[in-house]
């Protein structure tokens, strides 16, 4: 199918809020949003060349070593089935074997390329949030650069939810949004070519964060992640996006952020998108100079059977595992 993970384009038009644009917690995009979501969310840009990104990638002194070039996301189901017929049948991703964690939660895992999409399913099922991008903070979408798009959506509608159509750029690629099983907002980039391997690893989490910068302070100067030219966005807001390996990190700020509830925190407090999942060397080593540099800690170094992890929270709560492979 040669999917993947990628960067967010689109073009502004004024006049209608991005609350209006995506905002529905049901697992359908419905019609009416469909005129909104055509309007897409950022002005024409993209980290892979494919809409002029400008200017220079900004290296901030102190940076992770990466054990593996690509991130992984974590989201956690409310309905384990239907998730992972979705990431399957419909995504087309490879599922691989399922990992048990503490004996209760069960890790269901799919490949697209090099890098994992991991659906954590626990035993006491957590609560549902609203899905939409500008409902609250936290993670809120998931890109993905598939080289079928018209299959795909053919999949989608049929399997019973719905596509919204977003913006085509002529001779680059097409954008559709659709949710997953459990309502996450999927952005469908569709390649006018297919993108073949230079396109199979990479993925884009996108997030609204409570302030920007307090936000690139800390994965630029305390993370080290290289990041990217800052990109316009609706309403005055400005994208900024940060490279874990070959993947990216992207967030905004609202306005008004004191009127957004904070989504993020812990792995069990609710369905959706709930972690990103960086490989690094020596970790425990990282995890004393993370503390020392006064990043908060909220579960310490331990061992898993194909990694040793722990993970660390940032300014939001948004939680990151950082990974040493098993060798």
């Amino acid at each position: 199918m040669g999917i993947a993970f990628g960067p967010t384009t689109g073009v502004h038009q004024p006049k209608l809020t991005h609350r209006q644009i995506l905002s529905s917690g049901n697992h359908r995009v419905n019609s009416g949003q469909t005129a909104q979501l055509r309007l897409g969310l950022w002005r024409s840009h993209s980290a892979l060349g494919l809409a002029g990104s400008r200017g220079a990638i900004r290296n901030w002194g102190y940076g992770l070593e990466f054990s593996k070039k690509q991130m992984d996301v974590g989201l956690v189901t409310a309905d384990a089935d239907k998730a992972r017929r979705f990431y399957s049948e419909v995504m087309r991703l490879q599922e691989e074997e399922p990992i048990s964690i503490g004996g209760t939660v069960t890790q269901y895992r799919f490949r697209a390329g090099a890098q994992l999409v991991k659906l954590m399913d626990y035993p006491d099922k957590p609560q549902m949030q609203p899905s939409g991008l500008y409902d609250g903070i936290g993670y809120r979408v998931l890109a993905f650069f598939v080289d079928d798009l018209d299959a795909l959506i053919e999949r989608i509608e049929t399997s019973g939810g719905r596509v919204a159509p977003g913006v085509d750029l002529p001779g680059k690629l097409r954008i559709r949004f659709a949710k997953d099983a459990d309502g996450n907002m999927l952005e469908l980039l569709g390649l006018e070519e297919p993108g073949g391997e230079g396109l199979k690893d990479r993925v884009q989490v996108g997030m609204t964060v409570s302030d920007s910068q307090n936000s690139r302070r800390f994965y630029g100067e305390v993370l080290g992640l290289a990041e990217h030219p800052s990109m316009p966005m609706r309403d005055n807001m400005i994208r900024y996006a940060f490279s874990a390996g070959r993947s990216t990190l992207k967030f905004w700020s609202r306005q008004a952020t004191e009127t957004l509830p904070n989504l993020a925190g812990a792995m069990n407090a609710s369905v959706g998108i709930r972690f990103v999942t960086i490989w690094v060397k020596e970790v425990d080593a990282l995890a004393k100079d993370l503390e020392a540099r006064g990043v908060k800690i909220v579960i310490p170094p331990m061992q898993l059977p194909d990694a040793r992890i722990f993970f660390v929270a940032d300014p939001d709560d948004n939680w990151i595992e950082l990974a040493e492979p098993v060798q």
